[in-house]
Protein backbone atom coordinates (compact mmCIF):
# COMPACT_ATOMS: atom_id res chain seq x y z
CA UNK A 1 0.00 0.00 0.00
CA UNK A 2 1.17 3.48 -1.08
CA UNK A 3 0.18 6.91 0.30
CA UNK A 4 -0.56 10.06 -1.42
CA UNK A 5 -1.61 13.57 -0.34
CA UNK A 6 -3.73 15.90 -2.58
CA UNK A 7 -3.21 19.93 -2.45
CA UNK A 8 -5.70 21.87 -4.57
CA UNK A 9 -7.62 25.30 -3.67
CA UNK A 10 -10.57 23.57 -5.46
CA UNK A 11 -12.27 21.87 -2.90
CA UNK A 12 -14.25 19.92 -5.50
CA UNK A 13 -11.45 18.57 -7.17
CA UNK A 14 -9.54 17.41 -3.72
CA UNK A 15 -13.00 15.84 -2.54
CA UNK A 16 -13.19 13.72 -5.94
CA UNK A 17 -9.86 13.08 -6.41
CA UNK A 18 -9.50 11.15 -2.92
CA UNK A 19 -13.24 9.83 -3.28
CA UNK A 20 -12.01 7.87 -6.80
CA UNK A 21 -8.41 6.55 -5.35
CA UNK A 22 -10.59 5.07 -2.20
CA UNK A 23 -13.18 3.75 -4.48
CA UNK A 24 -10.85 1.98 -7.28
CA UNK A 25 -8.50 0.37 -4.82
CA UNK A 26 -5.46 1.04 -6.69
CA UNK A 27 -3.51 0.24 -3.25
CA UNK A 28 -3.35 4.12 -2.78
CA UNK A 29 -3.99 5.24 0.76
CA UNK A 30 -4.95 9.20 0.60
CA UNK A 31 -2.91 10.27 3.52
CA UNK A 32 -4.60 14.23 3.39
CA UNK A 33 -5.90 16.68 1.42
CA UNK A 34 -4.65 20.52 1.50
CA UNK A 35 -5.77 23.98 -0.54
CA UNK A 36 -2.42 25.06 -0.30
CA UNK A 37 1.13 23.94 -0.77
CA UNK A 38 2.09 25.89 2.48
CA UNK A 39 0.02 23.12 4.41
CA UNK A 40 1.44 20.90 2.44
CA UNK A 41 4.56 21.31 2.91
CA UNK A 42 3.46 21.87 7.21
CA UNK A 43 2.64 18.03 6.74
CA UNK A 44 5.86 16.90 4.97
CA UNK A 45 7.51 18.50 7.83
CA UNK A 46 6.30 15.89 10.13
CA UNK A 47 5.26 13.19 7.65
CA UNK A 48 6.21 11.42 4.90
CA UNK A 49 4.13 9.71 1.68
CA UNK A 50 5.03 8.34 -1.42
CA UNK A 51 2.82 10.37 -3.79
CA UNK A 52 1.77 14.12 -3.60
CA UNK A 53 -1.00 15.72 -6.66
CA UNK A 54 -0.47 19.20 -6.94
CA UNK A 55 -2.20 22.00 -8.47
CA UNK A 56 0.22 24.42 -9.88
CA UNK A 57 -1.26 27.67 -9.06
CA UNK A 58 -2.51 28.86 -5.51
CA UNK A 59 -2.90 31.29 -3.06
CA UNK A 60 0.04 31.24 -0.92
CA UNK A 61 2.53 28.55 -2.05
CA UNK A 62 2.31 27.14 -6.04
CA UNK A 63 2.82 23.51 -6.78
CA UNK A 64 6.03 25.12 -8.51
CA UNK A 65 7.14 25.74 -5.06
CA UNK A 66 6.07 22.51 -3.49
CA UNK A 67 7.83 20.68 -6.04
CA UNK A 68 10.83 22.70 -5.40
CA UNK A 69 10.41 22.17 -1.57
CA UNK A 70 9.80 18.52 -2.29
CA UNK A 71 12.99 18.53 -4.25
CA UNK A 72 15.23 19.53 -1.74
CA UNK A 73 14.07 17.64 1.41
CA UNK A 74 11.94 14.90 0.01
CA UNK A 75 13.51 14.11 -3.17
CA UNK A 76 11.97 10.01 -2.69
CA UNK A 77 8.86 11.79 -2.77
CA UNK A 78 6.96 11.84 -6.65
CA UNK A 79 5.25 15.03 -7.47
CA UNK A 80 2.22 15.15 -10.03
CA UNK A 81 1.54 18.73 -11.29
CA UNK A 82 -2.32 19.19 -12.28
CA UNK A 83 -2.40 22.14 -14.78
CA UNK A 84 -4.24 23.42 -17.81
CA UNK A 85 -3.33 23.72 -21.45
CA UNK A 86 -2.45 27.41 -21.21
CA UNK A 87 -0.38 26.49 -17.76
CA UNK A 88 1.57 23.94 -19.60
CA UNK A 89 4.71 25.81 -20.64
CA UNK A 90 4.95 27.11 -17.11
CA UNK A 91 4.35 24.13 -15.64
CA UNK A 92 7.25 22.95 -17.07
CA UNK A 93 9.02 24.74 -15.54
CA UNK A 94 8.65 21.92 -12.60
CA UNK A 95 11.23 19.91 -14.53
CA UNK A 96 14.10 21.38 -12.53
CA UNK A 97 12.60 19.96 -9.39
CA UNK A 98 12.38 16.28 -11.10
CA UNK A 99 8.67 16.23 -11.81
CA UNK A 100 7.84 14.09 -14.62
CA UNK A 101 4.20 13.27 -14.34
CA UNK A 102 1.40 15.96 -14.97
CA UNK A 103 -2.40 15.36 -15.10
CA UNK A 104 -4.07 18.24 -18.18
CA UNK A 105 -7.42 19.89 -17.26
CA UNK A 106 -9.82 18.76 -17.65
CA UNK A 107 -9.03 15.56 -16.24
CA UNK A 108 -10.63 12.23 -17.04
CA UNK A 109 -11.16 10.01 -14.09
CA UNK A 110 -9.50 7.07 -16.92
CA UNK A 111 -6.15 9.64 -17.18
CA UNK A 112 -6.20 9.14 -13.53
CA UNK A 113 -6.26 5.48 -13.03
CA UNK A 114 -3.43 4.91 -15.81
CA UNK A 115 -1.23 7.40 -13.86
CA UNK A 116 -1.77 5.95 -10.81
CA UNK A 117 -1.27 2.38 -12.55
CA UNK A 118 2.10 3.80 -13.66
CA UNK A 119 2.86 5.48 -10.56
CA UNK A 120 2.76 2.19 -8.82
CA UNK A 121 4.72 0.31 -11.02
CA UNK A 122 7.72 3.12 -10.63
CA UNK A 123 7.13 2.85 -6.76
CA UNK A 124 6.86 -1.31 -6.95
CA UNK A 125 10.37 -1.39 -9.04
CA UNK A 126 11.94 1.83 -6.52
CA UNK A 127 10.24 -1.02 -3.24
CA UNK A 128 12.52 -3.66 -4.88
CA UNK A 129 15.72 -2.26 -5.68
CA UNK A 130 15.24 -0.49 -2.47
CA UNK A 131 15.23 -3.64 -0.69
CA UNK A 132 17.54 -5.53 -2.90
CA UNK A 133 19.88 -2.82 -1.83
CA UNK A 134 19.05 -3.27 1.52
CA UNK A 135 19.70 -6.74 1.51
CA UNK A 136 22.59 -6.42 0.13
CA UNK A 137 23.80 -4.23 2.47
CA UNK A 138 22.34 -5.88 5.37
CA UNK A 139 24.75 -9.61 4.22
CA UNK A 140 27.57 -7.41 4.12
CA UNK A 141 27.31 -6.48 7.27
CA UNK A 142 26.73 -9.82 8.31
CA UNK A 143 29.68 -11.39 6.59
CA UNK A 144 31.61 -8.66 7.89
CA UNK A 145 29.91 -9.35 11.44
CA UNK A 146 30.82 -13.22 10.94
CA UNK A 147 34.30 -12.84 10.04
CA UNK A 148 35.26 -10.84 12.88
CA UNK A 149 33.46 -13.27 15.02
CA UNK A 150 35.58 -15.97 13.86
CA UNK A 151 38.84 -13.60 13.81
CA UNK A 152 38.08 -13.80 17.88
CA UNK A 153 37.69 -17.22 17.57
CA UNK A 154 40.50 -18.24 16.16
CA UNK A 155 42.93 -15.33 18.46
CA UNK A 156 41.91 -16.35 21.51
CA UNK A 157 42.06 -20.22 20.63
CA UNK A 158 45.83 -19.84 19.13
CA UNK A 159 44.55 -20.95 15.53
CA UNK A 160 46.17 -17.72 14.13
CA UNK A 161 50.00 -17.13 15.15
CA UNK A 162 51.45 -15.22 11.99
CA UNK A 163 51.96 -11.39 13.16
CA UNK A 164 51.73 -10.81 9.43
CA UNK A 165 48.20 -12.69 9.25
CA UNK A 166 46.60 -10.82 11.78
CA UNK A 167 47.52 -7.51 11.12
CA UNK A 168 46.41 -8.14 7.51
CA UNK A 169 43.02 -9.74 9.04
CA UNK A 170 42.56 -6.50 11.09
CA UNK A 171 42.62 -4.08 8.38
CA UNK A 172 40.84 -6.54 6.07
CA UNK A 173 37.77 -6.30 8.29
CA UNK A 174 38.11 -2.33 9.01
CA UNK A 175 39.44 -2.26 12.43
CA UNK A 176 41.60 0.98 13.64
CA UNK A 177 45.37 0.56 12.93
CA UNK A 178 46.53 0.24 16.15
CA UNK A 179 44.02 -2.16 16.98
CA UNK A 180 46.31 -4.61 17.75
CA UNK A 181 47.51 -2.87 21.25
CA UNK A 182 43.71 -2.50 21.97
CA UNK A 183 42.25 -4.37 25.57
CA UNK A 184 40.44 -7.37 24.96
CA UNK A 185 38.78 -9.71 27.39
CA UNK A 186 36.46 -12.98 27.34
CA UNK A 187 33.36 -13.21 29.17
CA UNK A 188 30.18 -15.17 29.83
CA UNK A 189 27.05 -13.46 30.64
CA UNK A 190 25.20 -16.68 32.47
CA UNK A 191 21.12 -15.96 32.54
CA UNK A 192 19.14 -17.20 36.23
CA UNK A 193 16.27 -19.27 35.56
CA UNK A 194 17.05 -18.67 31.72
CA UNK A 195 13.68 -21.10 30.02
CA UNK A 196 11.71 -19.28 32.58
CA UNK A 197 12.35 -16.03 31.37
CA UNK A 198 12.20 -16.90 28.09
CA UNK A 199 8.73 -18.70 28.79
CA UNK A 200 7.07 -16.04 31.35
CA UNK A 201 8.86 -12.41 30.65
CA UNK A 202 10.45 -12.55 27.27
CA UNK A 203 8.40 -12.58 23.65
CA UNK A 204 10.79 -11.96 21.38
CA UNK A 205 12.32 -15.48 21.06
CA UNK A 206 15.66 -16.53 22.32
CA UNK A 207 17.99 -14.65 19.25
CA UNK A 208 15.81 -11.56 19.97
CA UNK A 209 17.25 -11.75 23.70
CA UNK A 210 20.75 -11.79 22.13
CA UNK A 211 20.07 -8.80 20.07
CA UNK A 212 18.70 -6.95 22.99
CA UNK A 213 21.60 -7.14 25.28
CA UNK A 214 23.99 -6.79 22.91
CA UNK A 215 22.28 -3.55 21.99
CA UNK A 216 22.81 -2.17 25.95
CA UNK A 217 26.22 -3.27 25.58
CA UNK A 218 27.34 -1.11 22.79
CA UNK A 219 25.80 1.84 24.57
CA UNK A 220 29.06 1.12 26.34
CA UNK A 221 31.62 4.16 24.78
CA UNK A 222 34.98 2.85 23.08
CA UNK A 223 34.10 -1.07 23.45
CA UNK A 224 32.95 -3.21 20.94
CA UNK A 225 31.50 -6.85 22.09
CA UNK A 226 31.51 -9.81 19.23
CA UNK A 227 28.73 -12.54 20.21
CA UNK A 228 30.24 -15.89 20.46
CA UNK A 229 27.71 -18.39 21.56
CA UNK A 230 24.91 -19.23 23.52
CA UNK A 231 23.98 -22.48 24.95
CA UNK A 232 21.51 -22.77 27.78
CA UNK A 233 21.39 -19.28 28.95
CA UNK A 234 25.17 -19.28 28.60
CA UNK A 235 26.10 -16.35 27.08
CA UNK A 236 29.98 -16.59 25.41
CA UNK A 237 31.24 -13.35 24.04
CA UNK A 238 34.26 -11.20 24.14
CA UNK A 239 34.75 -7.49 24.77
CA UNK A 240 37.23 -4.75 23.43
CA UNK A 241 38.30 -1.34 24.68
CA UNK A 242 38.93 0.43 21.15
CA UNK A 243 40.73 3.47 22.90
CA UNK A 244 42.19 3.95 25.99
CA UNK A 245 39.57 3.72 28.82
CA UNK A 246 39.86 5.05 32.71
CA UNK A 247 37.15 2.37 33.96
CA UNK A 248 38.30 -1.51 33.54
CA UNK A 249 36.63 -4.35 32.33
CA UNK A 250 35.85 -5.46 35.71
CA UNK A 251 34.45 -2.17 36.91
CA UNK A 252 32.36 -2.25 33.35
CA UNK A 253 31.14 -5.38 34.32
CA UNK A 254 30.19 -4.64 37.84
CA UNK A 255 27.73 -2.01 36.60
CA UNK A 256 25.95 -3.81 33.90
CA UNK A 257 23.76 -7.15 35.30
CA UNK A 258 21.66 -3.51 37.48
CA UNK A 259 21.49 -2.24 33.87
CA UNK A 260 19.91 -5.53 32.17
CA UNK A 261 17.98 -5.63 35.19
CA UNK A 262 16.39 -2.26 34.52
CA UNK A 263 15.65 -2.05 31.08
CA UNK A 264 15.02 -6.12 30.35
CA UNK A 265 14.13 -7.09 34.17
CA UNK A 266 16.70 -10.27 33.79
CA UNK A 267 18.79 -11.17 36.43
CA UNK A 268 22.88 -12.43 35.11
CA UNK A 269 25.86 -13.00 36.63
CA UNK A 270 28.93 -12.06 34.71
CA UNK A 271 32.35 -13.46 35.02
CA UNK A 272 35.68 -12.35 32.98
CA UNK A 273 37.33 -15.74 31.95
CA UNK A 274 39.91 -14.34 30.25
CA UNK A 275 41.88 -10.96 30.11
CA UNK A 276 44.82 -9.57 28.44
CA UNK A 277 46.11 -5.71 28.18
CA UNK A 278 46.77 -5.80 24.44
CA UNK A 279 45.39 -8.44 21.36
CA UNK A 280 49.50 -8.61 21.14
CA UNK A 281 49.74 -9.84 25.01
CA UNK A 282 46.89 -12.46 24.12
CA UNK A 283 48.82 -13.39 20.76
CA UNK A 284 51.99 -14.44 22.79
CA UNK A 285 50.69 -15.08 26.23
CA UNK A 286 48.91 -18.80 26.71
CA UNK A 287 45.99 -19.83 28.94
CA UNK A 288 46.27 -22.34 31.29
CA UNK A 289 44.60 -25.61 31.62
CA UNK A 290 45.84 -26.54 35.05
CA UNK A 291 43.00 -28.75 36.42
CA UNK A 292 42.44 -33.00 36.06
CA UNK A 293 39.08 -32.85 36.75
CA UNK A 294 36.58 -34.75 34.76
CA UNK A 295 33.55 -32.68 34.93
CA UNK A 296 35.60 -29.17 33.77
CA UNK A 297 37.98 -30.58 31.93
CA UNK A 298 35.21 -32.72 29.38
CA UNK A 299 34.00 -29.01 28.75
CA UNK A 300 37.47 -27.39 28.15
CA UNK A 301 37.57 -30.39 25.57
CA UNK A 302 34.60 -30.52 24.30
CA UNK A 303 34.71 -26.76 23.02
CA UNK A 304 38.31 -26.92 21.44
CA UNK A 305 37.10 -30.29 19.74
CA UNK A 306 34.25 -28.88 18.11
CA UNK A 307 36.59 -26.07 16.72
CA UNK A 308 39.58 -28.78 15.71
CA UNK A 309 36.00 -30.44 13.77
CA UNK A 310 35.29 -27.09 12.15
CA UNK A 311 38.68 -26.52 10.84
CA UNK A 312 39.33 -29.72 9.71
CA UNK A 313 35.88 -29.60 8.25
CA UNK A 314 36.42 -26.78 6.16
CA UNK A 315 39.64 -27.15 4.65
CA UNK A 316 41.78 -24.91 7.47
CA UNK A 317 44.59 -27.91 8.54
CA UNK A 318 47.02 -25.16 9.66
CA UNK A 319 44.43 -23.26 12.10
CA UNK A 320 43.69 -26.66 13.39
CA UNK A 321 47.40 -27.55 14.14
CA UNK A 322 48.07 -24.18 15.52
CA UNK A 323 45.25 -25.06 17.75
CA UNK A 324 46.32 -28.23 18.84
CA UNK A 325 49.91 -27.32 19.42
CA UNK A 326 48.75 -23.81 21.64
CA UNK A 327 46.15 -26.61 23.95
CA UNK A 328 49.65 -28.33 24.68
CA UNK A 329 50.89 -24.62 26.21
CA UNK A 330 48.06 -24.81 28.21
CA UNK A 331 48.69 -28.37 29.53
CA UNK A 332 52.02 -27.00 30.20
CA UNK A 333 52.23 -26.30 33.65
CA UNK A 334 51.09 -30.06 34.27
CA UNK A 335 53.64 -32.86 34.06
CA UNK A 336 54.67 -34.43 30.88
CA UNK A 337 52.51 -37.53 31.70
CA UNK A 338 49.90 -35.36 32.62
CA UNK A 339 49.71 -33.39 29.29
CA UNK A 340 50.16 -36.60 27.35
CA UNK A 341 47.23 -38.06 29.01
CA UNK A 342 45.09 -35.09 27.98
CA UNK A 343 46.22 -34.68 24.29
CA UNK A 344 45.43 -38.59 24.17
CA UNK A 345 41.78 -38.05 25.55
CA UNK A 346 41.52 -34.75 23.19
CA UNK A 347 43.22 -36.86 20.12
CA UNK A 348 40.88 -39.90 20.79
CA UNK A 349 37.16 -37.57 20.95
CA UNK A 350 38.17 -35.38 17.73
CA UNK A 351 38.51 -39.25 15.84
CA UNK A 352 34.90 -40.56 17.83
CA UNK A 353 33.42 -37.24 16.91
CA UNK A 354 34.45 -37.50 13.34
CA UNK A 355 33.51 -41.06 12.72
CA UNK A 356 30.48 -40.53 14.46
CA UNK A 357 29.69 -37.68 11.90
CA UNK A 358 29.86 -40.35 9.14
CA UNK A 359 33.21 -38.89 7.96
CA UNK A 360 35.01 -42.41 7.10
CA UNK A 361 38.35 -42.90 8.52
CA UNK A 362 40.44 -45.40 7.87
CA UNK A 363 43.15 -44.58 10.61
CA UNK A 364 45.37 -46.62 12.41
CA UNK A 365 45.15 -45.45 15.83
CA UNK A 366 46.85 -48.06 17.33
CA UNK A 367 50.23 -46.98 15.77
CA UNK A 368 50.22 -43.22 16.68
CA UNK A 369 49.38 -44.46 20.03
CA UNK A 370 52.31 -46.50 20.83
CA UNK A 371 54.15 -43.35 19.24
CA UNK A 372 52.63 -41.27 22.02
CA UNK A 373 54.49 -43.71 24.60
CA UNK A 374 57.87 -41.95 23.24
CA UNK A 375 56.72 -38.47 23.77
CA UNK A 376 59.09 -37.47 26.76
CA UNK A 377 58.36 -33.09 26.07
CA UNK A 378 55.82 -30.89 25.65
CA UNK A 379 57.74 -29.96 21.90
CA UNK A 380 57.28 -33.63 20.95
CA UNK A 381 53.73 -33.78 22.21
CA UNK A 382 53.37 -30.88 19.81
CA UNK A 383 54.32 -32.30 16.90
CA UNK A 384 52.42 -35.51 17.55
CA UNK A 385 49.34 -33.70 17.72
CA UNK A 386 50.36 -31.66 14.30
CA UNK A 387 51.12 -35.05 12.82
CA UNK A 388 48.19 -36.53 14.12
CA UNK A 389 45.73 -34.10 12.47
CA UNK A 390 47.67 -33.89 9.38
CA UNK A 391 46.95 -37.51 8.96
CA UNK A 392 43.54 -37.61 9.74
CA UNK A 393 42.99 -34.28 7.53
CA UNK A 394 44.65 -36.66 4.34
CA UNK A 395 41.76 -39.08 5.32
CA UNK A 396 38.82 -36.50 5.04
CA UNK A 397 39.96 -33.91 2.57
CA UNK A 398 38.78 -35.82 -0.60
CA UNK A 399 35.24 -36.50 1.18
CA UNK A 400 35.15 -33.13 2.42
CA UNK A 401 32.36 -31.88 -0.15
CA UNK A 402 30.28 -34.36 0.16
CA UNK A 403 30.30 -34.80 3.71
CA UNK A 404 29.72 -31.39 4.59
CA UNK A 405 27.14 -31.28 2.17
CA UNK A 406 25.24 -33.35 3.95
CA UNK A 407 25.56 -31.88 7.33
CA UNK A 408 24.00 -29.16 6.12
CA UNK A 409 21.58 -30.73 4.31
CA UNK A 410 20.76 -32.59 7.60
CA UNK A 411 20.68 -29.10 9.43
CA UNK A 412 18.43 -27.65 6.66
CA UNK A 413 15.85 -30.86 7.54
CA UNK A 414 16.26 -29.99 11.40
CA UNK A 415 15.23 -26.69 10.88
CA UNK A 416 12.25 -27.92 8.71
CA UNK A 417 10.90 -29.96 11.45
CA UNK A 418 12.03 -27.77 14.30
CA UNK A 419 11.03 -24.08 12.73
CA UNK A 420 8.03 -24.01 14.99
CA UNK A 421 10.27 -23.70 18.10
CA UNK A 422 12.47 -20.97 18.78
CA UNK A 423 15.99 -22.45 17.67
CA UNK A 424 19.07 -20.74 16.78
CA UNK A 425 22.52 -21.40 15.31
CA UNK A 426 24.18 -21.89 18.22
CA UNK A 427 21.85 -25.07 18.65
CA UNK A 428 22.07 -26.60 15.70
CA UNK A 429 25.55 -25.92 15.26
CA UNK A 430 25.32 -28.04 18.94
CA UNK A 431 23.52 -30.58 17.55
CA UNK A 432 26.11 -31.41 14.43
CA UNK A 433 29.18 -30.74 16.82
CA UNK A 434 30.68 -27.75 15.49
CA UNK A 435 31.72 -24.63 16.38
CA UNK A 436 28.33 -22.32 15.65
CA UNK A 437 31.08 -19.63 14.13
CA UNK A 438 32.26 -21.97 12.01
CA UNK A 439 29.20 -23.69 11.67
CA UNK A 440 27.25 -20.18 10.38
CA UNK A 441 29.98 -19.46 8.22
CA UNK A 442 29.64 -22.81 6.68
CA UNK A 443 26.20 -22.98 6.43
CA UNK A 444 25.94 -19.68 4.31
CA UNK A 445 28.63 -21.11 1.98
CA UNK A 446 26.59 -24.35 0.55
CA UNK A 447 23.29 -22.78 1.42
CA UNK A 448 23.92 -19.03 0.25
CA UNK A 449 22.01 -17.46 2.59
CA UNK A 450 22.72 -17.22 6.61
CA UNK A 451 20.94 -19.04 9.38
CA UNK A 452 18.50 -16.74 9.86
CA UNK A 453 18.03 -15.93 6.32
CA UNK A 454 16.93 -19.44 6.01
CA UNK A 455 15.10 -19.74 8.92
CA UNK A 456 12.92 -16.93 7.98
CA UNK A 457 12.05 -18.18 4.23
CA UNK A 458 11.12 -21.31 6.15
CA UNK A 459 8.87 -19.95 8.28
CA UNK A 460 7.51 -17.33 6.29
CA UNK A 461 6.59 -19.83 3.34
CA UNK A 462 4.78 -21.39 5.79
CA UNK A 463 2.88 -19.17 6.96
CA UNK A 464 1.70 -18.11 3.29
CA UNK A 465 0.88 -21.67 2.96
CA UNK A 466 -1.06 -21.49 5.92
CA UNK A 467 -2.68 -18.50 4.70
CA UNK A 468 -3.90 -20.07 1.41
CA UNK A 469 -5.75 -23.08 3.07
CA UNK A 470 -8.11 -20.44 4.80
CA UNK A 471 -8.33 -21.81 7.75
CA UNK A 472 -6.46 -20.38 10.03
CA UNK A 473 -6.51 -17.11 11.89
CA UNK A 474 -3.90 -14.86 11.44
CA UNK A 475 -2.56 -15.18 15.60
CA UNK A 476 -3.22 -18.70 14.68
CA UNK A 477 -0.84 -19.10 11.76
CA UNK A 478 2.02 -16.47 14.37
CA UNK A 479 2.17 -19.10 16.71
CA UNK A 480 2.32 -21.97 14.42
CA UNK A 481 5.79 -20.61 12.64
CA UNK A 482 7.61 -20.23 15.81
CA UNK A 483 6.10 -16.15 17.61
CA UNK A 484 5.02 -15.44 20.46
CA UNK A 485 4.57 -11.78 19.59
CA UNK A 486 2.24 -11.35 16.44
CA UNK A 487 3.75 -7.98 16.23
CA UNK A 488 7.06 -9.25 15.58
CA UNK A 489 5.48 -12.00 13.06
CA UNK A 490 3.60 -9.06 11.27
CA UNK A 491 7.04 -7.22 10.66
CA UNK A 492 8.81 -9.98 9.74
CA UNK A 493 5.65 -11.26 7.07
CA UNK A 494 5.62 -7.46 5.92
CA UNK A 495 9.50 -7.29 5.02
CA UNK A 496 9.24 -10.82 3.60
CA UNK A 497 6.15 -10.23 1.49
CA UNK A 498 5.53 -6.63 1.06
CA UNK A 499 2.53 -7.02 3.03
CA UNK A 500 1.55 -7.18 5.89
CA UNK A 501 -0.80 -10.84 6.75
CA UNK A 502 -4.38 -8.99 6.70
CA UNK A 503 -2.87 -7.16 3.19
CA UNK A 504 -1.44 -10.13 1.43
CA UNK A 505 -5.00 -12.30 2.35
CA UNK A 506 -6.51 -8.89 1.12
CA UNK A 507 -4.48 -8.18 -2.08
CA UNK A 508 -2.84 -11.17 -3.07
CA UNK A 509 -5.78 -13.81 -1.98
CA UNK A 510 -8.90 -12.03 -2.39
CA UNK A 511 -9.78 -12.91 0.56
CA UNK A 512 -11.10 -9.97 1.98
CA UNK A 513 -11.26 -9.52 5.66
CA UNK A 514 -12.44 -12.98 6.41
CA UNK A 515 -8.68 -13.58 8.09
CA UNK A 516 -8.19 -10.64 9.76
CA UNK A 517 -7.68 -11.72 13.94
Amino acid sequence: MYSVIIVDDESIIRNGLSRFIEIQNMEFEVLGSFSDGSQAIDFLNENNCDVIITDIRMYDVSGIDLAKFVYENKPYIKVVIISGYEEFEYARKALQYNVKRYLLKPTSFEDVKDLFGILKSELDKERETAISKDLEQKRNDEFVEMMRRQFFVDLLNGAVVDHNEIESRIQALGFPEDFINSGICQFEINICNYQDYLDVSWDYGKEGLITAIFNILAEENNRLFYYLGNLSGKIKAVAISTKSNSESFEIMFAKLPDKLKDILNIDVEINITEEFESIEELITKNGSISTLENEVLDKILDSKCKLIISYLSTALLNEAKNCVVRMVDEVSSLSVEQAVSIIKRFVLLILQKLCHEDLEIQFNIDKELEELKKVTDFEKLKVWASDVLTIVNGFIKDDNKNSMQNVIDKAKNYIEKNFSEDITLDEVAEYFYFNPVYFGRLFKKIVGKTFSEYLLVTKMECATNLLKERRYKIYDISEKVGYKNRKSFTKQFKLYTGYTPKEYCAVVLNMGEENDE
